[in-house]
């Protein structure tokens, strides 16, 4: 069956945007194997990063520094898309983005 770094290779061959956040402190994920799937990602002009302190689920351990790292990037993707033209993708008018931190009312 394919790997994980099988899927990161098609990715990368696809020529797809790819954001990685890793967390540095992961008990299961060495960090080898980190640094191979940080390598298929900026070969293929993606992004990666390892984030401390946070284990296997960043998005759980460090939700605001996760967040801030995403909507940083979104960002710089919409950007890029802008420069060069491409707009199929960006949303419509109204639809921003907010991050809520723990206890935030919607």
């Amino acid at each position: 069956p394919p790997s994980f770094g099988d899927a990161l290779d098609s990715v990368s061959e696809e020529g797809l945007p790819t954001l990685l956040l890793y967390g540095n402190d992961d008990p299961w994920i060495v960090p080898w194997w980190a640094e191979r799937a940080a390598q298929r990602v900026a070969a293929a002009g993606g992004e990666y990063y390892a984030m401390s302190p946070a284990g296997h689920c960043p998005h759980h351990e460090a939700p605001a520094a996760f967040n801030q790292m995403l909507l940083r990037w979104l960002s710089r993707r919409r950007a890029a898309e802008s420069i060069s033209g491409d707009t199929s993708e960006q949303e419509e008018e109204g639809e921003d983005v907010k991050v809520l931190a723990v206890g935030d009312r919607i």
